[in-house]
């Protein structure tokens, strides 16, 4: 979606909203940590009368922005209302916006910044899932999933009876999803349920009181019609792959396909003079002028999609791919991958990097950074096998021609690679999902090995984690598919001896819940995220000696004892710097629980933090700085965690800020002590101000004394030391007051 502001564009996708200055290029966004209220954005529109942009969401949440603030009109979305309220389009007319909505039209007085009417247009005023709105000097026009009303503007629209359906979905097979009024006359898009496969959309048009089928040969016959904009007396037309400007006789003025830059999916489009500003479902917003196509970004990764993540040395690694049981590789075929360092992102994807596309590399699912590197990464799809990239350089694809990996069980297509992960000498562990020899190995040296897994169970379920624990343990778990309803978890033992296959042990470990996915902690203990909360192996060390099973967490919370998250779907979980665990879910957010999970630390939602969904797909920790980056469906943000990572030892101590300056009421930051250290701060005559125990290997101090206020300015001494007194250390901080 684009809307034109004058001196600025405005672009918006289901998940982020910005804004690019036409005076001096730059870029801004929209977010909930500047001020908007919600997610889902579906729709947008400028009203130039009030100098606001209405933004609407799919659950009929509204926000106007302006150039300073931003209100917020939440009662839609508070109302209880049966069905849809996925506002759909917006009209403005004389300083009135009217949201096309699931349920009807609601109308907004942008002055008074206050909901000013609904219009229920149906039979005996019931619901219409209204979709475009336009209007003429006499009539306004509604186009819905079962015809085209309209309704006299000096009319009461409040009343039902007061609407008319003057186009008839005759089959009923398709939705007249958008309206415009362009040179007196009125156009309708209707468009096929099976508009993106063989037949294209329609386009009618309204003269004398009667509909008629429009058609000319330069108006492009695409599958689909996204966009139909009206501008000083000229008509924009965007088809899938294709833009044209017509006149309002219709003659075609200017015309753009994929060919005049490198894009296949325009979405929206406006014409500002001699240029368009395009909204691109892959590369963007797209300034295009003087026959060249500029894209225009935010810096951001090349999708909101988020797998699987990994940091080394504050350096990010995304790889862009859907995350659930059910899905469809081609919805997400070349989002290829991202990278976070110095604060700048780079992405890359089969526009930057056609032979992804040329080898049918997508889905992707799984990303590892090669042991001591941040710029070479292994990524896994679940389309086409693995590559290894290297210094922004694509340098091998592996699939079932060259490496032991095999194609699924009842889908030859795909060779299906979920899981990956390297061990500490650099071998690359690989999770084939699908077949019945789920472990692989890319040893250090380039060769392949195999290991003979799951003979002994019934079909080949999905595989999806893998995890290497203390014992260097390999660990996969498996959750239905492939024509069966397995679930459990597969262990190798593989005796450190990659190329002797004969001491190798497999055992399979049958659950009662789906295990979606593992993380070893600082304790050797493996757990297990599943349909019924986080569950635990506490000795993976037995899993050959014994029958082990996982096992729930007991603990006591609301005055009684019950099962740790037992109702939730855990999606992800992994270890921070003071082994306390990240879990993250279906559809509650994101929890921090102490080490032992007794104890929730944080619980981390849509409605009390900017997460941008519940539903959390993947979580990755900066063990040297603490920041935790938490992904969702709905796209990547980041949180500044108060642990890092200690070490056996104390040394490199670093306080930050160092010096404190005048006026400074932030974090106070002791790193690099030991892990769970003891930490005190003295005065220079060695009173004690302020002391605490790390949590991992970072402490922190607000800057006041033990009476809460505010400590003098003077030189002060930071010890960290054990629990014992030993592997002690000593630094400086000067604090201005």
């Amino acid at each position: 979606m684009v809307a034109d502001a004058g001196n600025k564009v405005f672009c918006a996708t289901e998940d982020a909203l910005f804004s690019y200055s036409k005076d001096d290029g730059t870029i801004e966004r929209y977010t909930r940590l500047t001020g908007m209220h919600d997610f889902g954005i579906s729709s947008i529109a400028y009203d130039f009368a009030n100098e606001v942009l209405v933004v609407g969401y799919s659950n009929s949440n509204i926000d106007l922005i302006y150039d300073n603030a931003i209100f917020n009109l939440p009662f839609i979305k508070e109302k209880n209302i049966t069905g849809s309220k996925n506002i759909n389009s917006i009209y403005i007319k004389n300083g009135i916006t009217y949201l096309a909505c699931g349920f009807g039209i609601v109308t907004i007085d942008n002055v008074r910044q206050e909901i000013k009417d609904t219009y229920l247009i149906g039979a005996n005023g019931s619901q219409m899932n209204v979709l475009d709105i336009t209007s003429d000097n006499d009539n306004i026009y509604a186009a819905t999933d079962t015809g085209i009303f309209a309704g006299a503007l000096n009319s009461n629209l409040a009343n039902f009876n007061n609407w008319t359906r003057i186009l008839d979905d005759v089959n009923n097979n398709g939705d007249y999803n958008k309206i415009v009024a362009f040179g007196g006359k009125i156009y309708a898009n209707y468009a096929k349920p099976d508009a993106q496969s063989t037949n294209s959309d329609e386009l009618y048009v309204y003269e004398n009181g009667s509909w008629n089928l429009f058609s000319i040969p330069e108006l492009p016959t695409s599958p689909k019609r996204y966009s139909l904009r009206v501008l000083n007396n000229e008509i924009v037309v965007v088809n899938q792959n294709s833009l044209s400007v017509f006149n309002t006789s219709w003659q075609r003025l200017q015309y753009l396909d994929n060919t005049a830059y490198t894009t296949p999916q325009m979405r929206d489009a406006i014409k500002d003079n001699t240029k368009f500003w395009i909204a691109d479902r892959r590369i963007g917003l797209v300034k295009f002028e003087n026959n060249t196509g500029t894209a225009i970004t935010p810096s951001g990764p090349t999708s909101a999609f988020v797998a699987d993540m990994q940091v080394n040395k504050n350096v990010l690694w995304v790889a862009h791919g859907p995350k659930s049981t059910s899905w469809n590789p081609q919805d997400y075929p070349v989002d290829g991958f991202s990278t976070l360092k110095d604060n700048n992102w780079t992405s890359f994807n089969n526009f930057n990097h056609p032979e992804l596309g040329q080898n049918s590399f997508s889905a992707n699912m799984s990303l590892s950074i090669v042991p001591g590197t941040t710029d070479q990464i292994r990524v896994g799809s679940v389309v086409n096998g693995l590559l290894d990239f290297n210094n922004g350089v694509i340098t091998r694809f592996y699939d079932e021609n060259n490496s032991t990996l095999t194609p699924a069980i009842g889908n030859e297509t795909q060779t299906q690679v979920h899981g990956i992960t390297h061990d500490e000498d650099g071998n690359l562990w690989v999770c084939n999902s699908g077949v019945n020899n789920v472990f692989h190995v890319l040893k250090k040296d380039g060769t392949w090995k195999s290991f003979n897994t799951l003979g002994s169970v019934n079909g080949a379920p999905f595989a999806g984690y893998i995890t290497i624990d203390n014992n260097n343990f390999k660990w996969v778990n498996l959750y239905g598919g492939g024509g069966t309803t397995t679930s459990g978890l597969a262990v190798l033992n593989d005796n450190n001896t990659i190329d002797n296959t004969q001491d190798d042990k497999v055992k399979y470990i049958p659950t009662e819940v789906y295990p979606r996915c593992m993380a070893v902690d600082f304790d050797g203990q493996l757990w297990v995220g599943t349909d019924e909360g986080p569950q635990v192996i506490y000795s993976p060390s037995a899993a050959f000696d014994e029958n082990i099973s996982l096992q729930k967490i007991l603990i006591f919370q609301d005055n009684s004892y019950q099962y740790l998250l037992e109702n939730e779907v855990i999606t992800y979980i992994t270890i921070d710097g003071a082994n306390r665990k990240w879990i993250g879910t279906q559809t509650s957010g994101v929890y921090l629980l102490s080490p032992d999970g007794q104890n929730e630390i944080h619980h981390f939602t849509t409605e009390n933090s900017p997460i941008f969904s519940n539903n959390i797909t993947c979580i990755a920790i900066d063990k040297d700085n603490g920041k935790v980056y938490i992904g969702t469906d709905k796209g990547l943000i980041s949180y500044q965690s108060d642990a890092i990572e200690g070490g056996d030892e104390c040394k490199n101590v670093i306080v930050y800020p160092n010096p404190v300056e005048p006026g400074y009421s932030g974090p106070i930051a002791v790193r690099g002590v030991i892990n769970n250290a003891k930490i005190k701060i003295t005065d220079i005559s060695g009173s004690v101000v302020y002391e605490n125990t790390a949590i991992g290997g970072q402490a922190i101090w607000n800057g006041t004394n033990f009476k809460g206020e505010k400590s003098s300015t003077g030189v002060y001494l930071v010890f960290a030391a054990d629990e014992d007194g030993n592997n002690a250390c000593v630094t400086k901080l000067l604090f201005v007051k």
